[in-house]
């Protein structure tokens, strides 16, 4: 089993930044039902829902099952951000027999950057690609009548500030 964390943008802005990050897992097949990812993020980074629809707990462990191969996670910023850079760490739990359980960490290192520091060279479009087929997905399944598919509104705080029209050119639309 491993972890192949990828992000989106490699530099984020230090203030009102926005980023995805892309777990894939591999060799999934020792998953079970009660496989369970973490994510930590350092202090001023927030995050919103798994992408995935994966159930959540209340305490945001995310319930895994094994045809899982891929999470996806947004997270951005609320306020200015004082550090240069961080960790993300990502944690897997899963069982690998009976009693038995194993656990797999990995980390990204992400980048803060002030505004006019951000360009297109650390852009991972493949992330970005991936993000944009998920919603197109989720969004085609919703016209079938075969599944039920909930959708739980995003929270984002609306923020005013000088640089609040630059949120479109980091936000990826669905």
């Amino acid at each position: 089993m491993m972890l192949n964390l990828r992000l989106a943008k490699k530099k984020m802005e230090k203030e009102e930044g926005m980023n995805h990050l892309w777990i894939e897992l591999t060799h999934t097949n020792n998953l079970n039902e009660n496989a369970i990812l973490r994510i930590h993020l350092p202090n001023g980074l927030y995050r919103g829902l798994n992408l995935n629809g994966n159930f959540e707990t209340e305490t945001d462990e995310i319930k895994l099952v094994s045809r899982d191969k891929d999470v996806f996670i947004e997270f951005y910023t609320q306020s200015r951000i004082d550090c240069d850079e961080a960790l993300i760490n990502v944690e897997l739990c899963y069982q690998s027999s009976h009693l038995n359980w194993k656990g797999i960490k990995q980390h990204i290192t992400v980048r803060f950057v002030d505004e006019e520091d951000v360009d297109d060279e650390h852009i991972d479009h493949q992330v970005i690609e991936r993000v944009m087929k998920l919603e197109i997905n989720s969004s085609s399944k919703a016209g079938s009548d075969s599944e039920l598919l909930v959708i739980r509104p995003r929270t984002y705080q609306t923020r005013d500030s000088e640089y609040a029209y630059l949120e479109k050119d980091y936000r990826i639309n669905y």
